[in-house]
């Protein structure tokens, strides 16, 4: 899917994500998130969890917002390779996605696995 060559017709790699790479990424994404998030939700020991690391499937903003700041800060941590503190304005966007799907689900762990796909799909998940 990035333009591997086959010396009859290209010669070159092309290694720049096409659709298709964005595609079988999205897909991907969803599956996996999907599977972790079930396997995270019905684990006895919560020490194991890697999505859910700081914060119950039940959590909800405004009530858990500390917990769920910790949450994304450790998620962008291990999903981007980056270091962001609880409290920084970096993780806003990623609390407003939680509070857009918690509005609409009626499953507030779905705001998680939309998050999930959401940190695999950025293009920092790709580069890191």
């Amino acid at each position: 899917t990035l333009g591997v060559p086959d010396y009859a017709t290209r010669t070159a790699e092309d290694l720049t994500p096409s659709v298709v790479f964005e595609k079988f990424l999205s897909d991907a994404a969803r599956a996996v998130c999907s599977n972790a998030l079930d396997a995270e939700i019905s684990m006895e020991d919560p020490a194991g969890r890697v999505l859910l690391h700081s914060v119950e499937p039940t959590a909800v903003l405004p009530d858990d917002e500390a917990a769920m700041r910790d949450n994304l800060s450790y998620l962008l941590l291990r999903f981007h390779g980056r270091n962001v503190g609880s409290e920084s304005p970096e993780l806003e966007p990623w609390l407003t996605l939680i509070n857009a799907v918690q509005a609409e689900a009626e499953d507030p762990a779905i705001a998680w696995r939309t998050v999930c796909v959401g940190l695999v799909m950025h293009p920092a998940f790709v580069s890191y």
